[in-house]
């Protein structure tokens, strides 16, 4: 489609709902549950930026990108099925690769993606195994949670340079707009893993101490295990207010917003996991 990178009888496409059938399928033999999952995804017709990859016309994997709101095109890699016998022949990180063809023709920025480690071998092994796929096409490891998911379970953020990359890294002045926190709610498939939602006001009022406590309290009554909160670089007066509240900085994801512009992650233990 985009290179030579696939054998001449598999090509990575666009999904189309004719596809839905065999990608599920697909999906079931690697992961259970994801079939679940994706079979309520279909079922409301949402399948942009899906692609399947077939052979001799037939699916034999998926994957996709999801564009990231409020970004100069960055993008999140989302999780990527293939069948067993073409995972043994290495073909994982070929059907990724035509992938990263796509997203630079979309000229796309920057991609990012989301696998872990974990206590359990198994589940660490099939990691391990992601990870190795996605350094050897460039990706590098920029955010790490410990105990996200639930304790012993963690999770890794890579990202990677899709287009150019600058000479000279941009510099900004800090954002004067306001910034008021919004909500707290508990992360999908965690267990007890609290995010506090924020969004920009129409003045220059913001958020203080007393604020993140509310929610750090909030998250607490429900027997939270911890309580994650990202801010763009921009917004530097946060890095204080947030220490001052018992927050650390955990990592940032390198020009996630734009170039120059990083997402600083900081986190909070409620409970020893």
């Amino acid at each position: 489609m985009v290179s030579n990178i696939l054998p001449k009888n598999m090509e990575l496409r666009p999904m189309t709902e004719d596809d839905i059938d065999s990608i599920l399928e697909t999906i079931r033999l690697c992961d259970e549950e994801e079939a679940k999952t994706a079979g309520e995804v279909f079922e409301e017709e949402d399948w942009e930026g899906q692609y399947v990859l077939t052979e001799d016309g037939i699916v034999k994997g998926v994957t996709g990108i999801e564009y990231i709101d409020g970004t100069d095109n960055s993008y999140w890699l989302l999780r990527s099925f293939l069948v067993p016998q073409l995972r043994e022949r290495g073909l994982a990180s070929s059907m990724t690769q035509e992938l990263l063809g796509i997203l630079n023709e979309m000229e796309a920025r920057k991609v990012f993606v989301n696998t872990g480690d974990s206590a359990d071998a198994v589940i660490a092994a099939e990691y391990k195994e992601e990870i190795k796929c996605y350094e050897s096409l460039g990706f590098k490891l920029e955010l790490s949670y410990e105990n996200y998911y639930e304790p012993g379970e963690s999770r890794l953020t890579y990202g990677r340079r899709v287009g150019p990359v600058y000479s000279a890294r941009p510099l900004f002045e800090p954002d004067a707009r306001g910034v008021e926190l919004v909500d707290i709610s508990e992360i999908e498939e965690t267990m007890g893993a609290y995010i506090i939602d924020w969004d920009y006001t129409d003045d220059e009022e913001t958020f203080g101490v007393n604020d993140v406590m509310k929610e750090i309290k909030r998250a607490a009554r429900r027997e939270g295990r911890c309580v994650f909160v990202g801010f763009p670089t921009n917004l530097p007066w946060v890095d204080e207010v947030l220490k001052d509240a018992g927050f650390h900085e955990c990592g940032r994801l390198i020009d996630f917003y734009e170039d120059g512009i990083d997402e600083v992650h900081y986190r909070i233990d409620l409970q020893q996991s």
